[in-house]
């Protein structure tokens, strides 16, 4: 990598790289490659862990979804923990789901060429064909298209239904959840441009940028939709910061990548990617000239603690974080993560995010149209501030900023309907 570079960080007076720590011994065994260091290391440091430390180990490997790197590089060391044939069968059951996931994307694919619609594949297809081997978990499959109602016809005929959705700015955007009980595969249907759900949408030639021949996202936009996973969720992953290291082997647009950030606010999220990369992997972005990169690099010098939270408008940022404890903290150098990083949006005081006017889609339980006729009296029905329908042996409630108390709610408008006409329902 370092040969395909020639300017690094640390000749701008405003970025300082930082040297791995070779001493995380978490953080290097979840590493792609090991240097013969990291190596010697690990190996001397790990002959004395007890049990517990190895359970820790491999727990939080699942929840940084790295089990097949920390895998290949404790057999690449010969190094057997006690649970060895439990993380073994970890490693088989990720790789399984990964090929079972590649081969439901080539039909995915067939599916809409053959009906004549654009897609794009998105996030872990788009970056894992960098990866030297099989080595990068994958949980789904993402997939861009410009129209959602053909796309979801046309993968309904392969036994996918949908489960949940959400739309925004009068459904111009959005993503829906489509599930194969069959195959057990779930696809995450993104529709119009892709959603930075507190910020809007981005408006990026990904279309016209796409990789020749290949129906996936270019390496820079697949970064810039890394860092607005990254926004979306209020945290990132051990994979990600995988990710970031082999879209960096690459030669990037850097200008490209910049102007985009700062136009559509990522630039804290992919600042704090960027930085992590180089922590773990001492990695050198070249190549970035300060008046560029020092537009993202100031976005990542704050730090965030739990003390820092007890301010009005980040409870906004809280009540909307899913998972905010499982943040790769415990993965990356220490001079990074004494504290929790979270991301501070920068809309406050501004326009209102997407969020507060998106409608959002539910599947509550099967039922056939014959049955939910006969309680609403017709194909669709609007109850108390939300709109019920029924669509392929589903019951299905909209809402706008759908919540878990509104599902309660719309399960009970559903059953005291089915009450007064005297039908039995499993809702």
């Amino acid at each position: 990598m370092h040969g395909k570079l020639s300017r690094t960080w640390s000749e701008s007076s405003w970025v300082r790289t930082v040297s791995p720590d070779l001493y995380d011994v978490p953080a290097a065994v979840s590493k792609i490659a090991l240097s013969e260091e990291e190596q010697e290391v690990i190996s001397r440091k790990v002959t004395s862990w007890s049990t517990r430390a190895w359970n820790s180990l491999f727990k939080r490997a699942q929840e940084e979804v790295v089990i097949p790197q920390v895998y290949k590089n404790l057999s690449d060391l010969e190094i057997r923990p006690p649970m060895w044939n439990d993380v073994k069968g970890l490693y088989y059951n990720a790789w399984v789901h990964k090929q079972n996931l590649l081969s439901e994307a080539k039909k995915v694919g067939d599916v809409l060429s053959h009906q004549g619609i654009s897609f794009l594949f998105l996030k872990g297809l788009a970056v894992d064909s960098q990866y030297q081997g099989s080595w990068r978990a994958m949980a789904d499959i993402d997939v861009l298209v410009k129209d959602f109602e053909p796309a979801q016809k046309s993968l309904s005929g392969i036994g996918y239904i949908l489960d949940d959705m959400w739309t925004a700015e009068q459904g111009r955007f959005g993503v829906g959840n489509l599930y194969c009980r069959e195959r057990k595969t779930k696809i995450d249907l993104h529709f119009g441009e892709y959603p930075v759900h507190s910020l809007g949408s981005f408006h990026l030639p990904v279309w016209e940028r796409c990789r020749p021949g290949e129906p996936v996202t270019s390496l820079e936009d697949t970064l810039l939709v890394l860092a607005a996973h990254v926004f979306n969720h209020g945290f990132y992953l051990m994979r990600d910061i995988n990710d970031v290291y082999v879209i960096l082997q690459n030669e990037l647009d850097w200008q490209y990548v910049t102007q985009n950030a700062k136009a559509y606010h990522l630039e804290k999220p992919l600042s704090m990617l960027l930085k992590a990369a180089a922590s773990v992997y001492g990695v050198h972005i070249n190549d970035v000239c300060k008046s560029r990169f020092s537009l993202l690099y100031q976005y990542g010098r704050r730090r965030h603690t739990f003390q820092g939270l007890l301010q009005l408008h980040h409870l906004v940022v809280l009540s909307h974080m899913k998972k905010l404890a499982s943040y790769p903290g415990y993965w990356c150098a220490s001079h990074l993560t004494t504290a929790h990083h979270v991301i501070d949006p920068p809309w406050i005081g501004r326009a209102s995010p997407s969020w507060i006017n998106r409608t959002d889609r539910k599947r509550l339980g099967d039922m056939s149209k014959e049955v939910f006729h006969s309680i609403f009296g017709g194909n669709t029905a609007a109850e108390q501030g939300m709109h019920f329908m029924c669509e392929q042996g589903g019951v299905y409630v909209e809402k706008r900023d759908l919540q878990e108390k509104d599902l309660e709610r719309a399960k009970g408008i559903i059953r005291s309907s089915a009450l007064k006409v005297d039908r039995d329902i499993s809702i």
